[in-house]
């Protein structure tokens, strides 16, 4: 019998994947209805309760969460508060502690898409300008 040395642990991605499907299976219990979830029940309890997770899936499993609890919050404030915000369930404090971080990460990508979209239209506009010079000669 192999002893547990043998074994590799998981990496981040695998352990992130492990808890964002188990955090998917949460809300929708507590919603007690599906959203709109890519993934279904059967994967997500496959996933959550992997060792290894399914790493290739983290992104997309990130995305649906994400995108699940941004409707949850516009369109249900009320439930929204009880599953993300109860603060006598672990699970949801887990939750809330994940979504909190989502939220910060969301607020940086949108600043540099901003920043890079702000850029290649400097770029563009400057190219503009000189091929303009160009022509009027």
């Amino acid at each position: 019998m192999p002893c547990r040395s043998d074994y590799m642990e998981p990496n981040k991605r695998e352990i992130e994947s492990r808890n964002v499907a188990s955090m998917m299976l949460y809300v929708q219990r507590k919603r007690g209805k599906k959203i709109h979830y890519v993934y279904g029940e059967d994967e997500l309890r496959s996933i959550s309760s992997s060792l290894y997770g399914d790493p290739g899936a983290v992104d997309g499993l990130t995305a649906d969460l994400c995108e699940t609890l941004r409707e949850l919050e516009k369109s249900e404030p009320e439930t929204f508060d009880q599953i993300v915000y109860n603060a006598k369930d672990a699970q949801s404090r887990k939750l809330a502690d994940w979504w909190e971080r989502h939220q910060a990460f969301d607020e940086q990508r949108i600043a540099r898409e901003k920043r890079e979209q702000e850029e290649q239209y400097a770029k563009d506009y400057a190219e503009y300008l000189r091929l303009k010079e160009r022509f009027e000669k």
